[in-house]
C-alpha cells in the first residue's frame, strides 16, 4: 500500500476583520499644508481594535464647501491603533491655500468586507496664543487694527516661522493683514512672548464684526 504524504504549506497572511468599525474612533492627527510644493499631508489615527483595508482620503471640503483635495487608494490597509499617512496635491482650482476655512470635513474611505466612508472633522487649535484687541486707528492710511498677543508653548518647533496675521470676514474675503512695510516683527511668533501687531485694513468694518483671524506660517517669507 502506498502512503501519500500530504505537506501543508503555511503562508503568513494579513487579514482584516469584518468586525464593526466605529467612525468616532478615527481621528485626524495632522493636516499639514505645504504651500511651496502644493501638497497636503494627512495623518489619520485608527483607534479601532480591527484594521481596515484600502484606506484613502477621497476628498476634503472646507466650511465654505470648497474642495481642497481629492485622492485615490494608495495603501493596502492599516492596522488597529496605528496612524496612516496620505499625501495629495492641493486642488488650486477652488482653494486658496493660504486661507482654509475650518472646520474641515475629511471623507475617509475604507473597505472592511464592504466599502464605507467616515466623515472626520478637523479644526486646528491656537489655544496657546492669546489676542487682545486694542483699537482701530482711523487716522492712518490705510486704517489699521492694533492688537497685543501673548503666547505660551506653541507648535512642535516652538514658533511660527515668519508668521503673520490675516483677518477674514465670514464669507472669506480678506479684510486686513500685516503689511511687511510696517510690521514690527517679520521673523515669526515665538513661544512665551508678548508683542504688539498692526494689521492694515483694506475693507470697511461694520460693527459688530464676525470673522476669522488666521496666523499664517511663512507670511513674511
Amino acid at each position: 500500500m502506498k502512503k501519500i504524504l500530504f505537506i501543508l504549506l503555511c503562508f503568513p497572511m494579513i487579514g482584516f476583520s469584518q468586525n464593526q468599525v466605529n467612525c468616532s474612533l478615527f481621528g485626524v492627527t495632522v493636516y499639514m499644508i505645504d504651500n511651496s510644493n502644493m501638497l497636503i499631508n494627512i495623518g489619520v489615527y485608527n483607534g479601532n481594535t480591527t484594521g481596515v483595508g484600502y484606506p484613502y482620503v477621497a476628498y476634503t471640503i472646507d466650511r465654505l464647501g470648497d474642495t481642497i483635495q481629492t485622492g485615490n487608494i494608495n495603501l493596502f490597509g492599516i492596522g488597529s491603533l496605528d496612524t496612516s499617512w496620505y499625501q495629495y496635491q492641493i486642488d488650486t482650482s477652488s482653494f486658496n491655500q493660504l486661507n482654509p476655512f475650518y472646520p474641515l470635513s475629511i471623507y475617509f474611505f475604507y473597505s472592511n468586507g464592504f466599502s464605507d466612508t467616515c466623515i472626520l472633522s478637523y479644526h486646528p487649535s491656537c489655544d496657546s496664543i492669546f489676542i487682545d484687541f486694542n483699537q482701530i486707528d482711523t487716522s492712518s492710511s490705510p486704517n489699521s487694527i492694533d492688537v497685543d498677543i501673548q503666547t505660551l508653548g506653541i507648535h512642535q518647533n516652538g514658533n511660527f516661522g515668519y508668521g503673520g496675521f490675516v483677518l477674514l470676514n465670514s464669507v472669506g474675503d480678506t479684510v486686513a493683514y500685516e503689511d511687511i512695510s510696517i510690521a514690527g516683527n517679520v521673523f515669526g511668533v515665538m513661544q512665551y512672548s508678548n508683542e504688539n501687531r498692526i494689521l492694515s485694513l483694506f475693507q470697511n468694518l461694520q460693527l459688530p464684526f464676525n470673522g476669522y483671524l488666521h496666523l499664517v506660517t511663512g507670511w513674511f517669507a
